[in-house]
């Protein structure tokens, strides 16, 4: 899939919403209140960290400090919108710490829409029990796993995190870089990127492209599109079974060793097969319309 299709699904009616919510675009300049500020918190021994806001931008990065530093900004595109009824929550479970965003204002049709942006920074002795956003992008980097990263509408990226990953977005990108865990990224409409390491769980997207490089996979393993072009960079000591399928759409395994190949092209689509070193659980890489690639990982 070309990115001026994938771009071109993804500004319909959710990128819409979301442009709505922040009152900005490419085209224009915000417009609307904007109050910023900040808070410190000392977790006080809790051990984890979760972060939710309705609307708005998350981003956490874990450093070296003992407290959780917290800038955010509040905004609307509305300059009728009382930013004053939106707040930064934190409470307090057991072990865990969490932020959330509190909206006391009316939700009618001229009650206008605000949305809560977060940039954190954590001790890098805490995890990351949940990052989310109802419409923005959450992000998260240096921390240890297990990471949970949400989004309905915007990109979710999990950067250099020591421990598992999980990344979710109905429409926008799930992206994984330098993680030392197994990885999970899923989206309903958008790209699947991961590289730098992991190991690969299952990768899904109904409508973008995979570009995926794969040092190791976690037993039974999928890397799937409905409409996109999966690119898979396969590590040569990997051992499993190969399925590589697409309905319409070329596919090329290159520089890939495989024993027991079969090529199989039909009136709906072309299946290859084989194994990949000793063999082991099912490796299966598929799009039903666009272009397949597996090759070396380098």
């Amino acid at each position: 899939m070309t990115e001026r299709t994938r771009r071109d699904v993804l500004a319909g009616g959710s990128i819409a919403t979301l442009a709505g919510l922040s009152g900005c675009s490419g085209l224009t300049p915000f417009v609307g209140k904007r109050i910023e500020g900040s808070r410190t918190i000392d977790p006080a021994g809790a051990n984890e960290v979760g972060i939710t806001v309705e609307a708005g931008d998350v981003q956490v990065t874990a450093t070296d400090r003992s407290t959780i530093d917290v800038a955010y900004v509040k905004k609307s595109s509305s300059v009728g919108t009382d930013l004053s009824k939106l707040d930064l929550r934190s409470s307090r479970s057991g072990d865990r710490v969490h932020l959330h965003s509190e909206w006391a204002g009316g939700r009618g049709l001229f009650d206008g829409s605000a949305q809560l942006d977060i940039d954190a920074k954590v001790p890098a002795s805490m995890t990351v029990d949940r990052l989310g956003s109802g419409v923005g992008d959450v992000s998260a980097t240096g921390m240890s796993g297990p990471v949970r990263l949400r989004s309905r509408v915007g990109d979710v990226t999990a950067t250099a995190i020591n421990g598992d990953v999980d990344v979710r977005s109905n429409v926008g990108d799930a992206i994984a870089t330098d993680v030392d865990g197994s990885i999970e990224a899923r989206t309903a409409t958008g790209d699947v990127e991961v590289s730098g390491g992991g190991t690969i769980s299952d990768l899904q997207t109904n409508t973008g492209d995979i570009e995926a490089d794969v040092p190791a996979i976690d037993g039974a393993t999928s890397i799937s599109t409905d409409t996109g072009d999966p690119q898979v960079h396969l590590a040569t000591d990997i051992d499993a079974e190969l399925l590589v399928q697409t309905g319409t759409g070329d596919l090329r395994v290159e520089g890939v060793s495989l024993s027991d190949l079969e090529r199989a092209e039909t009136m709906t689509g072309t299946t290859v097969r084989g194994t990949l070193g000793d063999g082991g659980p099912t490796l299966r890489i598929e799009t039903d319309t666009g272009d397949v690639t597996v090759e070396p990982l380098s």
